[in-house]
């Protein structure tokens, strides 16, 4: 790994040096993280009890989140902040099993504790992703992120979406899998380690997934009776296009058709809401 690292940061009490600009700027051709942070990736992981394969599971504990282990990781806003400048471009990266690209991005962080993401664009999973975002940390208790994700063509499968309810841990690539392509608006509050809180959050998610599948999802398991010929284990789809809100723990889905393996439904009435969603709720 080769990378160039430029940076100035000052954080004495001369005033006239205070004035001038502390930045990073950093650029390199390929970083490996699983090399810089020792990271071995094992079976025994990806089968960890933490990680559902599906809802088929019992109902999970609601804990509070305050004893939720993403509640007791490091706070980086809790340590004092500075006016800083940060650019990065990076050709490669290699992060556990996903290999992103041409990551380049801006940010910003203040004095007050408020963080800016300017922009951010990287290619992976077969498809590339633009973002912005803004996290406000000026309560360290309360840390709070609005953003907006730009999606394209992104392979569902390769993607480790992972969000907290009420201290369970759900991933949801291994139920759903397709071609993502949609703009997500979201403000949540979120957990220190950044895992997003989904009983605090409201998004509005105007989505394609082409070529879909569900993937062992357990709620078609209620349908079963109905389609006793049919394999519910794997339910494929043509073309999902929606907009869909989450907000109050519900989320809202308006009516729709979907060209199934198993037929062509119409979904249920405009917004028509869904209590207590666990993984199809997930948003990147």
């Amino acid at each position: 790994m080769i990378f160039d690292l430029n940076m100035r940061l000052y954080t004495g009490t001369d005033s006239a040096r205070r004035m001038k600009e502390n930045y990073l700027k950093f650029s390199s051709n390929f970083l490996d993280v699983d090399q810089l942070t020792n990271y071995k990736f094992t079976a025994k992981e990806e089968d960890a009890p933490g990680v559902a394969d599906s809802l088929a599971v019992a109902t999970p504990t609601i804990r509070s989140a305050s004893t939720s282990v993403h509640a007791k990781a490091f706070n980086i806003f809790e340590v004092p902040f500075l006016d800083f400048n940060a650019t990065v471009n990076i050709g490669k990266v290699k992060y556990r099993r996903l290999w992103i690209k041409n990551i380049a991005t801006n940010v910003r962080m203040l004095e007050t504790h408020h963080l800016y993401l300017d922009t951010l664009h990287m290619e992976m999973a077969g498809g590339t992703i633009d973002a912005r975002a803004h996290f406000n940390g000026t309560d360290p208790e309360k840390i709070y992120l609005r953003s907006r994700i730009k999606v394209d063509n992104v392979d569902i499968e390769k993607m480790m979406l992972k969000l907290d309810y009420f201290g369970q841990d759900y991933v949801i690539n291994k139920n759903l899998k397709g071609r993502l392509t949609g703009q997500i608006k979201g403000y949540m509050r979120v957990h220190p380690d950044l895992t997003p809180m989904l009983d605090q959050t409201e998004a509005q998610l105007d989505i394609n997934i082409y070529n879909g599948s569900l993937i062992n999802f357990a709620p078609m398991e209620a349908i079963s009776t109905y389609f006793k010929d049919k394999n519910l284990k794997i339910v494929r789809f043509d073309t999902l296009h929606n907009v869909l809100t989450f907000k109050d723990n519900i989320l809202s889905i308006p009516a729709m058709n979907i060209n199934s393996s198993l037929a062509l439904w119409n979904s249920p009435a405009p917004s028509r809401s869904i209590r207590k969603c666990h993984t199809m709720c997930a948003f990147p």
